[in-house]
């Protein structure tokens, strides 16, 4: 039996007093197909990381991954799962447990 590879799709947001670019670094080594970059939560009164500057670390450090910016965690889950091609593929929400919380409720 062969295996299947497994492609990797991320769903980041932070909240904004974070070392941001440390937490880049550990999970670009994950080499991720595609990067859902959003806000960590809709919460108004939450401090958050902006989206844009995140994807701008992220460009220099994996400028082949496919990179897309979200206002809203539902968004990001919805474009990352279309970007899903196999069953095997894997869908990480990571960076804040706000937003493993919001995008939890559209799972």
């Amino acid at each position: 039996m062969r295996s299947e590879k497994k492609e990797v799709h991320l769903i980041l947001g932070f909240s904004a007093d974070k070392n941001i670019l440390k937490m880049l670094k550990s999970l670009s080594t994950l080499k991720p197909k595609t990067i859902a970059v959003t806000k960590n939560t809709t919460n108004p009164f939450r401090k958050v990381a902006d989206p844009q500057q995140i994807a701008k670390q992220l460009k220099k450090l994996l400028p082949k991954s496919n990179i897309e910016i979200f206002l809203d965690p539902k968004d990001a889950l919805a474009w990352s799962k279309k970007q899903t091609k196999k069953t095997s593929d894997i869908i990480l929400v990571t960076g804040s447990i706000f937003l493993s919380g919001e995008v939890k409720l559209h799972v």
